[in-house]
């Protein structure tokens, strides 16, 4: 059995319209699990409302987690359009913060409160709050290490480079370590002497919601092992991470670790979006997939911003970019004739090619099938993928 770990963080109804999931998780509740199954006893602070009760705690006894929950006044729902739109939140509160000591601690930002925290080791997951309301206080942890994305660090110090960012917020908070995730590309681990680099892990499904999560519940189990060594601790993560988005559930065996495949390598890629934009849903998939894509990491070109609306005069124009490109992401809709010429025209340049489509297994795509083509009904599973070919079509040890 590993060390004891304290986990404080929300317990949240999440809803996703497409696909369709209703779960009760939540950063704290989510890592807490996640930590159980990586041997650790765990103990989870947390607010829960009266509706929210009985199915909290049926939740925790099912993952063997103990949980020690504060009143809250209403329920709070994310609801997400797909797993990587930005969800809207239903329900608030402003209530009393959460007192803990321990001896190991995981600290998730609080929509409904915020916390105050003592600890040996301290892991702070921000999730977009200010790192004063997760329990983060001058001498109050004896060994601190801050991981968040890439967004979140932007946003906290001004600086465009994780690098960079890390260096400041180590100045800022007197943090051991931190670690800036960066989607796609993997993570970068900073200390006040190095700068490393840690890969993302490829899997055939991805459920993003709760991935970022798994990450810090890794980095801490790992860290408690490897004090020494953070490094270690985020490759490991890296793989916990992986392993939870391979089944978006909050129980990991050790059979699906030790399936992950092999980490990539950090690259800049750019994504030919291709798709059609002539309706304003297609419009809307385009932008909210290019959107992902950035905040993922992956530089992309999109017809629809850096061509534009024309006629047969934007075919050149489109190749031109297309040429430029290390992978291709098709959107499928209806079989639009400029979409899968693109994809003909990427195949035969030797461009890895994915796509998203609601059937992969109509007979119209038997040529994309044929030629190597990925086809995916999930449509967040697509968009990791077409990075992930990017990266791996241009390394030369894959």
């Amino acid at each position: 059995m590993t060390a004891p770990v304290i986990v404080v963080g929300g317990t949240y109804h999440e809803y996703c319209v497409e696909p369709e999931s209703r779960n009760l998780a939540g950063s704290g509740m989510r890592a807490a699990a996640l930590l159980v199954s990586l041997d650790h006893p765990v103990t989870l602070r947390t607010y829960i409302d009266q509706a929210t009760a009985g199915e909290a705690h049926a939740v925790a006894r099912g993952t063997g987690v103990t949980l020690v929950a504060e009143q809250r006044r209403t329920p709070i729902r994310f609801t997400y359009v797909t797993p990587l739109a930005h969800p809207t939140v239903t329900g608030s509160g402003d209530e009393p913060a959460l007192e803990i000591d321990g001896d190991l601690v995981v600290s998730f930002g609080l929509f409904e409160g915020r916390s105050s925290i003592r600890a040996t080791r301290l892991v702070v997951d921000p999730q977009h709050h200010r790192l004063v309301d997760c329990g983060l206080a001058a001498g109050h942890a004896g060994h601190l290490a801050v991981v968040l994305n890439a967004r979140e660090a932007r946003h906290l110090t001004g600086a465009v480079l994780s690098a960079d960012s890390g260096r400041a917020l180590i100045t800022e908070t007197g943090a051991e370590v931190v670690v800036v995730k960066n989607g796609i590309r993997g993570a970068t681990v900073i200390t006040s002497g190095s700068v490393e680099h840690v890969g993302a892990h490829p899997t055939r499904h991805v459920w993003p919601i709760g991935s970022g999560d798994a990450f810090t519940a890794g980095f801490a189990s790992a860290w408690s092992r490897y004090p020494d060594d953070p490094v270690r601790a985020a490759h490991d993560a890296s793989r916990v991470a992986a392993a939870y988005c391979t089944t978006g559930t909050i129980r990991i065996t050790p059979g699906t670790l030790e399936s992950i495949a092999d980490a990539l390598p950090d690259r800049e890629v750019t994504v030919y979006l291709a798709g059609p934009f002539f309706t304003l849903a297609q419009r809307w998939l385009i932008n909210h997939v290019r959107d992902a894509l950035q905040e993922l990491g992956v530089l992309v070109f999109s017809p629809l911003h850096d061509v534009g609306i024309g006629g047969d005069e934007v075919a050149e124009s489109d190749l031109t970019g297309l040429d430029q490109c290390d992978g291709v992401l098709a959107l499928l809709d209806n079989s639009d004739p400029g979409t899968l010429f693109e994809t003909g025209f990427a195949t035969r340049t030797n461009l890895p090619v994915v796509s998203y489509a609601e059937h992969p297994e109509d007979h119209a795509w038997t040529m994309l099938r044929g030629t190597g083509a990925e086809i995916h009904a999930d449509l967040s599973t697509a968009i990791y993928r077409a990075g992930w070919r990017a990266i791996a079509a241009g390394d030369p040890g894959s």
